[in-house]
């Protein structure tokens, strides 16, 4: 999900490894990569770096036996949407007129959810009273 750092969790089933003699094989243990964008989108190339320790083999297998990748990178990263949460701020008011059209303005919206510093504006102007009639809380 979206959080605006290019930071990827991995896990042992994102890797793929080949090349082993016999019976020997070994699962990656790193957990950490970078996807190349922040953005939402899907197919983002995310790279790990990769040390001798991140190999853990089986079935009688040793890093000193083999030249280990010392990165891997695929165009595999998906980051998704996070939501954000709408409200309305009170008062929005008006004189009877015999309609159910609100006014609204920017100011009239709360949004919540935004990661760090990121921000927007709500620019829909207008709304539906749930009544006609003077009243108050028939939104």
């Amino acid at each position: 999900m979206y959080d605006s750092n290019t930071v990827a969790t991995l896990g042992t089933t994102n890797y793929e490894l080949s090349g082993f003699i016999g019976s020997e094989t070994c699962t990656v243990n790193q957990v950490t990569g970078s996807y190349a964008d922040k953005n939402v989108g899907t197919g983002i190339v995310v790279t790990v770096t990769l040390a001798p320790t991140n190999f853990d083999g089986t079935g009688g297998f040793s890093t000193n036996n083999y030249v280990l990748p010392g990165s891997a990178m695929g165009a595999v990263g998906e980051i998704t949407r996070k939501a954000l949460t709408a409200s309305l701020v009170p008062t929005i008011s008006k004189v009877y007129d015999s309609n159910t059209v609100a006014t609204l303005g920017t100011t009239n919206y709360a949004l919540s959810g935004f990661i760090g510093s990121e921000t927007c504006t709500v620019n829909q102007v207008t709304g539906t009273y749930a009544d006609k009639n003077v009243g108050r809380g028939s939104w």
